[in-house]
């Protein structure tokens, strides 16, 4: 599973400049961070997509895992881009050691940045999706469609609510949140398929990391304590998020679309 720095920081509420360097330290016992490369490569093969020479872009890449599985796996090119310097340092001694260099470039920027700059379409856009990066559901999409070729693909990941997060919502006004699905549907994509995370594993995943997750805090305590508050924010911020996984309030799911 990956998200890049940017979506992990908004996820659990940390002060950007303070702790963007911790994550690479935080998330170091961990390939992926909150995406499934395994579900994107089901999907890939599941609807015959044929990436081979094909120009991929992965934006918020952390560790570069799912451009460099893709890459291996279908002999696609592309360049995976993301804010922390630490996880493009890692990303490119990653393709060094699978021998994928000629494939895939890494770029140290804020995709917001890097796609203000250049102007390459491609044929497939991977993206964790988070409201804080472009926008709402609806606004991403239409920012991602720009970077499509005509037909071009998507490979969304995204955490989205099953039910309310709030008590005092109504139902009447549940029924007026938005779906993902729905987004999709009023976008200039449509819906190929959908991978969902089975519920119980992706909790336990989760759980699992936040072992690991208070470990490395705990270390990084330890030699700067004036951390603590916020670490320890972290730290239940990411057990909140657990809880309503448990509680079946959130779920995880990728999809791949293709535009119109």
């Amino acid at each position: 599973m990956s998200f890049g720095s940017n979506t992990a920081l908004k996820n659990y509420k940390l002060p950007e400049e303070e702790m963007r360097e911790l994550l690479p330290y935080l998330y170091q016992d961990f390939e992926e961070i909150q995406t499934n490369t395994e579900a994107m490569i089901e999907l890939a093969q599941l609807y015959w997509l044929d990436l081979e020479g094909k120009n991929v872009i992965d934006l918020c890449c952390s560790k570069g895992t799912s451009l460099l599985k893709l890459a291996k796996k279908f002999q696609c090119k592309g360049v995976g881009v993301d804010i922390s310097s630490h996880f493009v340092a890692d990303a490119k001694l990653r393709s060094l050691q699978n021998r994928l260099t000629s494939l895939v470039t890494f770029e140290h920027d804020d995709i917001r940045n890097y796609i203000k700059t250049n102007h390459t379409q491609y044929d497939l856009v991977i993206y964790p999706y988070h409201e804080s990066i472009f926008g709402d559901m609806d606004t991403s999409l239409n920012h991602l469609q720009k970077l499509l070729k005509p037909k071009g693909h998507l490979l969304l990941s995204a955490q989205y609510r099953l039910k309310s997060l709030h008590s005092d919502i109504s139902v009447v006004e549940e029924e007026n949140i938005k779906s993902v699905e729905t987004s999709i549907m009023e976008s200039a994509f449509k819906n190929i398929g959908r991978v969902k995370d089975k519920q119980f594993d992706y909790t336990d995943r989760l759980k699992k990391e936040h072992h690991m997750l208070n470990k490395r805090s705990q270390e990084l305590i330890a030699q700067k304590p004036y951390l603590r508050a916020h670490l320890d924010s972290f730290l239940q911020e990411h057990k909140r998020k657990i809880h309503q996984f448990q509680d079946n309030l959130l779920s995880h799911a990728t999809w791949l679309l293709q535009l119109r």
